[in-house]
């Protein structure tokens, strides 16, 4: 079987059909990587004896072919470094460090949950983030804040693992690959 691959790009003529909304806690994160919790025992904090109640991971990961499927046809996308940098600088632009959900299908963010700190790594500012080292530049991470006790049980239990932007994205056709090339391709990449 033969796939259309499609690169993601934000709009840059204003449409308001296209944009970026949310950041969801999600089981199972479309980049498939999950984010490290931190509490004070994991970081060797000694302020409280409570949990800080904090997670980061990766919202985007550069040139990582994703799966998706539409009206039962299936296809893949993938983003470039300038676009992950385009679509960090309009989530933080727009002020969305509160436009957290739980899951994708939750139709409000979740109170008490919120992202304090939003970076990509590149050969100038951050190389490496600890936990996520494989990971190459261009990756678009995020730190929340979970002070909302049932999110963070559900943190804990793992039914959330991971970070999954919620955008809509133009798509530009740029390649059909068959099995074979995106299993060789996914191999290279993972």
């Amino acid at each position: 079987m033969n796939y259309p691959v499609y690169l993601l790009e934000l709009d840059e003529n204003g449409n308001t059909k296209y944009g970026l909304q949310d950041i969801a806690l999600v089981e199972s994160p479309a980049y498939q990587s999950s984010f490290v919790k931190f509490d004070e025992q994991k970081l060797n904090f000694a302020i409280q004896n409570e949990e800080k109640q904090i997670v980061m991971g990766a919202v985007m990961i550069p040139d990582k072919m994703i799966y998706r499927e539409e009206n039962g046809k299936p296809f893949y996308v993938v983003a470039n470094k300038e676009t992950i940098y385009d679509a960090a600088q309009k989530f933080n632009s727009e002020n969305r460090n509160l436009n957290v959900k739980a899951t994708h299908e939750s139709d409000t963010n979740v109170s008490d949950v919120f992202i304090f700190e939003s970076f990509i790594t590149d050969e100038n500012r951050v190389q490496k983030v600890k936990g996520f080292e494989e990971l190459p530049y261009g990756t678009w991470f995020v730190t929340m804040k979970v002070n909302n006790p049932i999110v963070w049980e559900q943190v804990k239990a793992g039914e959330f693992n991971g970070f999954s932007l919620e955008a809509l994205f133009k798509l530009k056709p740029i390649t059909t690959l068959s099995d074979d090339e995106i299993n060789a391709l996914m191999s290279i990449i993972d």
